[in-house]
């Protein structure tokens, strides 16, 4: 009878303090718990390129990625976690190859209808011949880990890189670059293709939509087109943010459609954004409704490229790093 007594309620004490992780008869802790996240790390200790921040505000925490400069081909796309954009932890794995790809590239997060996407560009080994393409992969969490979701983006006897989402009128698209590598003239260019819906692929029929060249902008005459990001700037222009090189140094310039619209027609501002060799920038808002702008600096010193966050300025389609 005491027997019975204490398993009624140890039961009893098992549904009312689920808060504390749940109740066995080891006296662990449930299997659905996980660590809690130690934030030691400062940004500029982050040991990789090509950032992308995600803020999520299912957890109020953000979510930094981009792929591990000590990585052979950039394989392995990493994730830390923070809450105040100055101290991270929580290192993930967002992306393993697992032998599939040969490369991975330019990792980024976007949140879409609810579901948790990465774009990236991928290649597969050399001894198949396949070029880098952009492809679209999908989780259950920000932190990953992302499987392979869509089929190749981009067409399969292009080089390209990149991949962006940009929804208009609610209707999805990705902006990429085709690489500078395979053109005769060595003069990348940004395209624009329609997705479907549920971003599993290019939307049956649509056209692969050139935007500009490399060239076409006043900043510099070298042909790389490098990490594009779309932003709607506040007097209604669509701006793109891209990389290119000016003096030998990386930077960050502009673009933008005064239509408001993603095809066009584009122009170029004549002054960059950033000149003191770094890039690949995007932009997001913080938790308190500021504008900020991440992306790496050093650009030039490979394996010791450091991502930077700062503030953002747009006064009225004005656009500065403050």
């Amino acid at each position: 009878m005491k027997k019975k007594i204490g398993t009624m309620l140890l039961c009893m004490l098992c549904g009312i303090l689920p808060a504390i992780g749940g109740c066995d008869m080891s006296g662990g802790t449930s299997s659905t718990d996980e660590p809690a996240v130690t934030y030691n790390i400062k940004t500029a200790d982050l040991p990789f390129r090509d950032v992308c921040v995600l803020p999520d505000p299912a957890t109020k925490t953000y979510y930094m990625i981009g792929f591990l400069k000590a990585a052979s081909s950039a394989q392995e796309v990493a994730c830390y976690q923070s809450k105040d954009l100055e101290n991270w932890g929580g290192y993930t794995t967002a992306m393993y190859n697992d032998g599939v790809w040969d490369q991975s590239w330019a990792p980024e997060l976007h949140m879409y209808k609810g579901g948790y996407y990465l774009f990236a560009s991928l290649k597969g080994p050399y001894v198949s011949g396949d070029l880098r393409g952009c492809y679209i992969l999908k989780a259950d969490a920000a932190k990953g880990e992302y499987k392979t979701f869509s089929e190749r983006i981009t067409p399969e006897n292009w080089e390209c890189l990149d991949g962006t989402l940009y929804v208009e009128d609610g209707v999805p698209y990705m902006v990429y670059c085709r690489e500078w590598t395979l053109m005769p003239d060595h003069n990348g260019e940004m395209y624009a293709v329609r997705l479907k819906d549920d971003l599993s692929g290019p939307y049956p029929g649509a056209e692969h939509k050139k935007l500009f060249s490399a060239k076409d902008h006043p900043a510099s005459d070298d042909g790389i087109t490098d990490g594009p990001y779309m932003y709607k700037a506040s007097n209604g222009d669509l701006v793109m943010l891209w990389s290119k090189y000016i003096n030998g140094r990386y930077c960050i310039i502009t673009s933008r459609s005064k239509s408001g619209k993603i095809n066009g027609e584009w122009t170029h501002d004549a002054t960059p954004l950033f000149t003191n060799d770094g890039g690949h920038a995007m932009i997001f808002t913080d938790f308190e409704g500021n504008l900020r702008i991440a992306f790496h600096e050093n650009s030039g010193n490979k394996g010791y490229e450091k991502p930077v966050i700062y503030y953002f300025e747009d006064d009225n389609g004005s656009l500065r790093i403050k």
